[in-house]
């Protein structure tokens, strides 16, 4: 197990996102480098989608509105460190994933109010 591992919610689906993931690959890539293991994780309803990309990266489906669930499957991963970027995730449920104690952080386009501990913005 790595000191630290890292999971990143970020949008991809047919509609969106692909932005939004390559330039999470690149911080997933620097990370290892640094031996810090990551995950994407991604909602089930786009598994199909992100099948067909044949991507590298490792990925994990679950079901993001499900949150009891969601912190049992990011502890079972040994997970420490959050990051979002994702237009599609509610102040809620990244308030909710910080106060499971998570290190939380967000990449925002625009400035809005976001309650990850780690905030870049434009």
């Amino acid at each position: 197990m790595n000191y630290l591992d890292a999971a990143f919610f970020c949008d991809l689906s047919s509609n969106s996102g692909l932005g939004h993931f390559k330039r999470m690959t690149y911080l997933s890539n620097s990370l290892k480098k640094r031996n810090i293991s990551s995950y994407f994780i991604f909602d089930k309803k786009n598994k199909k989608f992100i099948d067909k990309l044949n991507l590298k990266e490792k990925i994990k489906f679950t079901e993001i509105k499900d949150n009891k669930k969601l912190i049992l499957f990011l502890e079972k991963l040994k997970i420490k460190l959050i990051i979002f970027y994702s237009y599609r995730l509610s102040y809620d449920f990244k308030n909710y994933i910080r106060d499971n104690n998570f290190f939380t952080s967000s990449i925002i386009d625009h400035i809005q109010e976001d309650p990850a501990e780690l905030v870049f913005s434009n």
